[in-house]
């Protein structure tokens, strides 16, 4: 039989010779191997003349096949071959041998034929900066261990990713054994540095000191440490300036209550910093001037009042505050000449232990559009002083956009909630209090708040039955909403309805309503007082002609003939459940209006 050969590359290419009833230790073999050195610069040639074009496949048997066609007969006498040695083979090692010799192949030739490939794929024809540009993408995406499995894809793509420094500019100090290299490859580009694990450690230190070696070049310094660790690192290369560093993220790992970081740590020159994170530690001294920051983040052990408002004097560009944690308001406010300016703040946070914490608000002048949230944990003994809320509550009727949404009532915690918005807003409540005040307060405290806020725009209520109100008391609250238009009412007594209804003494509360909702309320047998008070009022709305033309009902007991009984008087929009489920979150949603439909 003709023997088939490559001239460019020898038996190495994958298959270069043919043998026919060759004798090996007795043993008849038969050994077909196909040249696969597809779109190489070789040539295929038998001894009778003819000659294999590079791009071409020589098939035993079958003459030549070309780019293109069925590689069926290839795949078919590649079995014959193993099968036909596999069964004259006695011996297991040999088999094995034979078998791994093919596979070793097979492989090789697999992967010069991928690599061909690759060369006519869509990605291939892209410049390198556009590829590592999506590879910095995907890395966004799946972090760091994305870049290992790119790697590994093609020798194409792993030059790519070598001559790409941003690629290797994220790096995390725990990992020690892999921070000089990444260094070294990141080049001049700005760095991301982490740090959850650091010790004293040789190999920790000399991690620790390369990378602050370069802090001139660190733009994200992210360390979540022991006290002591956290100190020893941010000492570093202490003198030198950290010109490029732009987040600053700093959390303390079981800290005691009174650590609090020294003076000096803070003043390293940082005059392009933006963010600045400090988590479980005491404030004790005031920040320094930090002109570009715009987003200040503490959550701490303790801060007096007086010392965060002189540090938000340093802040003049500051657009998010969030303060959680011990702010203390003992004493004066200090030397202040008057409210802290922050003319582009649009997120305050303040959540605190006390309701007297609330007083910082009125030390803050910040734009009416900013949004607002303020919780404090500790039970306010006593009727509240609601000074400092009230004038903050103020500032939303000059509001740029109407306010048209108010949820309220109290969390599964007692906590009172108030919460207003506007459907033409971001999508996120624009004041959000949670105020823990004993219950014998609440109603009042409602009211109080509600009428600073000037709510005679809203359009959609959402009231929680936990608001400890007297029928007097919640009529006179519907007169600040007189142009609701959609009602939300969760686990609502029977005596609610009936204060909805007409008077003599009292004009017609809620005149615009149209749409109903209800949660978590009770209409089965037990409570039949609660259902009739509900048809009751469906029916009167209808017969004055101004009608509630559709009720949703859901998480609620209520069978099918009554649903039918109250479609006589409107729409009825029920989920088919008989039972009450789901939680007052579930039910008073925070980041959904109701009324839409």
């Amino acid at each position: 039989m003709a023997m088939k050969f490559c001239r460019s590359h020898g038996s190495d290419c994958g298959g270069s010779v043919s043998h026919e009833n060759s004798v090996m230790s007795g043993t008849v073999r038969r050994y077909h191997r196909l040249c696969l050195c597809v779109g190489r610069e070789c040539e295929f040639r038998e001894e009778k003349g003819e000659v294999f074009q590079p791009g071409e496949l020589g098939v035993p048997g079958q003459g030549v096949l070309r780019r293109g066609e069925d590689l069926a007969p290839i795949v078919f006498h590649t079995r014959t071959i193993m099968t036909f040695e596999f069964k004259h083979t006695a011996d297991a090692a040999e088999a094995r041998r034979i078998i791994d010799a093919e596979i070793a192949v097979h492989e090789a030739a697999i992967r010069r034929l991928g690599h061909c490939r690759n060369t006519y794929s869509s990605i291939s024809r892209l410049p390198s900066e556009i590829v590592a540009t999506i590879f910095l993408l995907v890395k966004s995406e799946l972090g760091q261990g994305a870049v290992g499995h790119i790697s590994g894809v093609c020798r194409q793509w792993r030059e790519i990713l070598l001559a790409s420094p941003r690629i290797w500019s994220s790096i995390n100090v725990s990992r020690v054994e892999s921070v000089l290299e990444l260094l070294k490859r990141s080049k001049s580009v700005p760095l991301k540095i982490k740090c959850e694990e650091y010790s004293c450690t040789e190999p920790h230190r000399r991690a620790a000191e390369a990378v602050m070696a370069e802090v001139g070049r660190i733009q994200d310094l992210n360390l979540s440490l022991p006290p002591k660790d956290l100190v020893d690192f941010l000492r570093l290369n202490g003198d030198a300036s950290a010109s490029m560093i732009e987040h600053l993220q700093l959390r303390a790992v079981y800290p005691p209550e009174s650590f609090s970081l020294p003076r000096d740590i803070m003043r390293r020159e940082m005059p392009s910093l933006r963010l600045l994170d400090l988590t479980n530690m005491v404030i004790s001294s005031q920040l320094p001037m930090l002109p570009h920051l715009t987003c200040l983040r503490i959550s701490c052990h303790r801060i007096h009042g007086s010392l965060l408002l002189s540090s938000l004097q340093c802040t003049p560009k500051l657009k998010e505050l969030r303060v959680e944690g011990g702010l203390v308001m003992d004493g004066p406010m200090g030397p202040l000449t008057g409210p802290v300016q922050l003319p582009n703040l649009t997120y305050i946070t303040i959540i605190s232990v006390d309701l007297e914490s609330a007083a910082v608000f009125a030390n803050i002048e910040y734009p009416p559009r900013a949004n607002v949230f303020f919780r404090h944990d500790r039970q306010h003994r006593g009727e509240p002083d609601l000074s400092a809320l009230v004038a903050m509550s103020r500032r939303f009727q000059i509001a740029p956009l109407p306010i048209d949404t108010a949820l309220l009532g109290c969390s599964s915690s007692g906590q009172l909630r108030i919460f207003i918005e506007s459907t033409h807003h971001s999508g996120s409540w624009q004041l959000s209090l949670l105020l823990n005040v004993e219950s014998r307060y609440s109603s009042a405290t409602c009211i109080t708040l509600c009428s600073a806020l000037s709510l005679g725009d809203v359009t959609i209520l959402r009231l929680s039955a936990f608001i400890d109100m007297n029928p007097t008391e919640l009529t006179s609250f519907y007169r600040l909403f007189p142009r609701v238009q959609a009602l939300h009412w969760n686990n609502t007594p029977a005596w609610y309805f009936r204060t909805l209804m007409k008077s003599p003494s009292i004009e017609l509360p809620l005149p615009g309503l149209e749409r109903l909702y209800l949660s978590k309320c009770d209409f089965m047998v037990m409570d039949a007082q609660l259902f009739e008070g509900l048809k009751g009022f469906l029916k009167e709305r209808k017969d004055l002609g101004t009608p509630v033309v559709r009720a949703k009902i859901r998480m609620s007991s209520i069978t099918e003939e009554a649903v039918e009984d109250l479609e006589e008087f409107t729409e009825v929009d029920w989920d088919g459940e008989e039972s009450v489920f789901g939680s007052d979150e579930e039910c008073l949603s925070y980041g959904t209006s109701y009324g839409s439909s």
